[in-house]
């Protein structure tokens, strides 16, 4: 399962000036994994497992024309 979800909310500031703030939320139940090869002998490998969850926030300041 994966779900994507993106929040913004945009106010305009003046006439052509808008600021936006966004939140994006990503979710994936099942994620990727990495094998990470050693370089080092005697050092075994590892498997990296990325989290379930990613989150993004932004800022944009709008310009109209």
């Amino acid at each position: 399962m994966r779900t994507n979800v993106e929040l913004a909310l945009t106010s305009t500031l003046v006439e052509k000036l808008a600021l936006k703030l966004t939140y994006v939320f990503l979710f994936d139940n099942r994620p990727a994994t990495v094998l990470v090869e050693s370089s080092t002998p005697g050092v075994p490998d590892a498997v990296f497992e990325f989290d379930k969850i990613d989150t993004r926030t932004a800022a944009s300041v709008v310009v109209n024309f």
